[in-house]
């Protein structure tokens, strides 16, 4: 909705997500420890999305192979999570009618 043409719309997600593991990097290697950068990305758009289902793979290996039982894995979703995405889709779907109201589609 942001972007016309669909090819640009994808090259401006990956380029915000190649951004954003850029910014990983810089504050965990810059300005603060490990923990501290997890911290902070936990609020960037790409991670909060990821952290929402946390190792989708280990899950579906987990379901077609139950053997696996001594790995022991916290699945639950948290409300801090959804709170985070909550708020960044609100962010998105508040730009975007935003922007086609200012185009006056």
């Amino acid at each position: 909705v942001l972007i016309k043409r669909s090819a640009f719309a994808f090259g401006g997600i990956l380029m915000l997500f190649i951004a954003e593991y850029i910014l990983y990097g810089l504050i965990k290697w810059k300005w603060a420890t490990e923990e501290i950068a997890d911290s902070i990305m936990a609020y960037a758009p790409f991670t909060s999305l990821y952290k929402l289902i946390d190792q989708p793979i280990q899950r579906l290996i987990m379901i077609t192979q139950p053997d696996k039982t001594m790995l022991a894995y916290d699945y639950s979703v948290h409300s801090k999570e959804l709170i985070i995405v909550g708020a960044w889709v609100v962010i998105f779907v508040y730009s975007s009618y935003w922007l086609l109201k200012k185009r006056d589609l």
